[in-house]
């Protein structure tokens, strides 16, 4: 049988998923070709509706697989082109949100099946069902749409790590994966999402709930994932752990980045979170080869943080986090929200000032801008100009946000010179910050050649419009 799986919004190294990777690893074990079509964003770029279609009709699948482990709302829109053009070949959804709201997923009309928990076990048995010509209910983990009803499956629980066969790079092209991302590739070290709570155990290591929350691959088959792909690929530089938290366990962690020294010299970068570091892991981490550590931060105000970015984490526990991680040498990457939902003017000063104090490596901003949204909901004060006064600075900070943090730089000449700079960007109105936003980029990299070959430290945009860098940093 042949399963052909669809992605729409890759998160992590571009054109690739772990999750599909296992699937696919999974089916091929147990007799089924597995291959893959990344519709919405691939090295070669997204795919017309034509394009997408003619290639499910030259592969001629028995199954099509879409991924709902970033938006549900994607993998409907693309189940609803295959229903249109192909109505005879079954659909299946899977990921995250089918996995939170298969109900939800399957009511949608467009999916035959959806894939609920870790799918492994369960779309095999799927598959051999559909070969077989036999009745596909009554599967654990794989629930139905049936005559406009739903018909749940009984619960699944999650598969053996250990027996997992390795994960199928060839999948899809990962070659073209690591050439986009410059040379890094992206690894696997966890499964699942931990939920970082308020209580802190285990020395700091992890944050209370989440490590149960988290299930380890064997450290021998993330290594394997190294050597793989070093002895099959080439122009590889260094290695992205893609896990949420690697630091949630100090002691998996000491014996990851051991092995890992042994088998490559070449950096890595992973994610952590502020109540999961502390100034032992920060130098298990620098010990070990690690290159950039990123931490999700949401907003500066705490407000902002608890109620609507949610993370949950205080000033102090931010502060030491970076305290340590600079103190051993690692280049930090902090993820900031700008108009969080209900975020006020002040509250998104709030989240410059912290960014300014903690001086990352590097900072990324994510826009979401509530907007009428943010009102209605949390009855914003002052009305309509408030509103309007707020869009404008969503649209100020998501443009120039390096600007503004340098604006509080420790440099005396970087702070008067970018403090002149914005009081001018906070003078114009709508109309005339919709003429100057476009030369923004083109000012950022004047000031920033001026300002290197002066030997002044600041932040400048660097890889995309969304991305603030040190300009001491060299990659």
């Amino acid at each position: 049988m042949k399963v052909l799986f669809i992605h729409g919004d890759l998160c992590g190294q571009a054109g690739f998923n772990h999750g599909i990777a296992h699937l696919s690893a999974a089916l091929k074990e147990a007799g089924h070709q597995a291959l893959v079509i990344t519709a919405n964003k691939a090295p070669a770029g997204a795919l017309t509706d034509d394009e997408l279609l003619t290639r499910i009709n030259a592969e001629k699948p028995d199954l099509v697989g879409f991924s709902a482990g970033g938006r549900l709302d994607q993998a409907i829109d693309l189940a609803k082109k295959v229903r249109r053009a192909f109505p005879h070949i079954p659909r299946i959804v899977g990921g995250a949100y089918a996995t939170a709201d298969p109900r939800g997923a399957l009511a949608a009309g467009v999916f035959d099946y959806a894939c609920v928990g870790e799918g492994e076990e369960a779309l095999v048995e799927l598959a051999e069902a559909l070969a077989a010509g036999r009745e596909a209910t009554g599967i654990a983990g794989i629930w139905t749409w049936r005559d406009g009803a739903v018909l749940e499956g009984a619960p699944r629980g999650p598969v053996d790590l250990l027996k997992l066969p390795p994960k199928d790079y060839g999948i899809c092209d990962f070659q073209a994966a690591i050439d986009e991302s410059n040379g890094w590739a992206g690894l696997q070290a966890s499964r699942g999402r931990p939920a970082v709570g308020a209580g802190v155990s285990g020395g700091g290591c992890w944050a209370e709930g989440a490590a149960r929350q988290v299930r380890w691959y064997p450290v021998a088959s993330v290594i394997d994932d190294v050597r793989h792909i070093l002895g099959n690929y080439t122009n590889v530089r260094g290695f992205q752990f893609e896990d949420e938290i690697l630091t949630l366990d100090k002691k998996h962690l000491r014996e990851l980045v051991a092995m890992y020294r042994q088998v490559t010299q070449l950096p890595f970068t992973c994610n952590s979170h502020v109540k999961c570091f502390d100034a032992e892991t920060a130098r298990i981490l620098a010990d070990g080869g690690c290159r950039t550590v990123s931490f999700e931060l949401g907003a500066g105000a705490a407000r902002v943080r608890a109620q609507e970015t949610h993370c949950e984490m205080t000033d102090a526990e931010i502060d030491a986090a970076f305290g340590s991680a600079g103190a051993a040498g690692l280049h930090t990457s902090a993820a900031v929200v700008v108009g969080a939902l209900g975020e006020t003017v002040i509250e998104m000063d709030e989240t410059v000032r912290l960014v300014g104090r903690i001086a990352p490596g590097r900072f990324r901003w994510t826009v979401h801008d509530g907007g009428e949204c943010a009102d209605a909901a949390k009855g914003a004060r002052g009305g309509g100009a408030a509103r309007l006064k707020r869009e404008l600075q969503v649209k100020k900070l998501s443009a120039a946000y390096p600007w503004y943090v340098n604006a509080r730089s420790a440099d005396p000449l970087v702070r008067r010179l970018y403090s002149r700079l914005i009081r001018v960007v906070d003078g114009l109105d709508e109309e005339m910050f919709g003429g100057f936003e476009g030369e923004v980029p083109r000012l950022d990299a004047l000031l920033h050649q001026v300002l290197v070959k002066a030997g002044r430290v600041h932040y400048s945009l660097r890889y995309d419009e969304c991305t603030g860098v040190i300009s001491t940093w060299n990659d």
